[in-house]
């Protein structure tokens, strides 16, 4: 039987994003802290390992997409100033995610046969955020089986297979630029993006365009093509709470075949958190 691919979603994680439970309304974790996402992040790697090994068929490559907003910020701010809460910041921020992430490639390089990373920078720490990826690629660097593909267009085109993947994290740090969020501009951005790719589009069988920002799961089936927006790990963050946003909190995962999107895990905060 032929193996499939499962595509890890890594999206805003925001290593160093601090919520104090005495000002939050909706509190589920106790507040939450750089600890919590760092712990979240090590159960998330060992529970797709579970996952993969409880389905009977096999996986003979894996995709991880970092997605960005990994950093929450280094500087204390967005890339367009918005101020934020945080426990850590600078040197001590980057260490936490740089020890994370390099643990995380490490975990699941050594349970795949080949790892393919795709990177796109968010709205939050795109140039702090750049020098991070460019860490965890160094540290893999005399490993044949992890290849990386930096990318620093809107969006990302690159394919998996027979899949072709529109990779966006949704914002951008500079530009106030968003991926239209109204189901019919979404579809005329899409197509609109999809046109001037005609060389990956003829060899496509499917379609998926993924982003994050928005820190909540959607997935809408449009006629030539697949929309997903994948969520946060981030238990609760004062942001959120103060809008009255609530999801459940979650990283996911696509499984693929030959003619595309087959499977979604998805691995909850509440579950991996304890």
């Amino acid at each position: 039987m032929k193996g499939k691919t499962i595509v890890i979603g890594l999206s805003d994680i925001h290593w160093g994003s601090e919520a104090r439970s005495k000002y939050l309304y909706n509190d589920k974790f106790g507040g939450w802290d750089t600890q919590k996402t760092v712990k979240i992040v090590k159960n998330y790697c060992k529970s797709i390992i579970a996952a993969t090994k409880e389905r009977r068929y096999n996986f003979n490559k894996v995709v991880i997409l970092f997605m960005g907003d990994f950093l929450h910020s280094v500087s204390g701010f967005t890339g367009r100033g918005t101020p934020l809460k945080y426990d850590c910041i600078r040197e001590e921020q980057f260490d936490y995610a740089l020890t994370s992430l390099v643990e995380f490639v490490g975990q699941i390089a050594t349970s795949f046969p080949l790892v393919e990373i795709h990177t796109v920078g968010g709205n939050h720490a795109y140039e702090a955020e750049i020098g991070l990826y460019r860490a965890v690629e160094m540290a893999y660097r005399n490993q044949d089986n992890v290849k990386f593909e930096h990318y620093a267009s809107r969006p990302a085109p690159f394919l998996v297979d027979t899949t072709l993947f529109l990779l966006d994290h949704g914002a951008d740090s500079v530009e106030r630029t968003y991926v239209p969020t109204k189901e019919s501009q979404l579809k005329t951005h899409v197509n609109s993006l999809l046109v001037k790719k005609p060389e990956l589009v003829a060899k496509a069988k499917s379609v998926l365009f993924l982003q994050g920002d928005k820190h909540h799961w959607k997935h809408i089936e449009f006629d030539n093509f697949e929309f997903i927006m994948f969520g946060t790990s981030l238990g609760v963050d004062q942001h959120a709470d103060t809008n009255n946003w609530n999801n459940r909190a979650r990283q996911s995962c696509l499984v693929l075949d030959e003619t595309g999107l087959k499977e979604v895990l998805h691995f909850y905060t509440d579950e991996l958190i304890k």
